[in-house]
């Protein structure tokens, strides 16, 4: 929807499609301690690997639509 409107709001995308990954990242590792806590290490290891395969099914999906132009830090 946002990207359809005009290209004044890809700003607003690129910030948006990062903040998904840092609200991630906000819940997935105090969610990992309290599983590890509670001996639960496998369960931990499975929230990990499924948070890793979406911040990199994430990064891919984000650079075929917005290009280099999204990564243009990492230079």
């Amino acid at each position: 929807m946002l990207l359809s409107s005009s290209e004044k709001n890809l700003p607003a995308v690129y910030v948006l499609t990062t903040a998904l990954g840092l609200v991630q990242l906000g819940y997935v590792i105090p969610i990992y301690h309290v599983l590890l806590r509670w001996g639960r290490r496998y369960a931990g290891y499975g929230l990990l690997t499924a948070a890793c395969s979406s911040l990199l099914s994430n990064a891919v999906i984000d650079y075929h639509l917005f290009g280099p132009a999204m990564f243009h830090f990492w230079r």
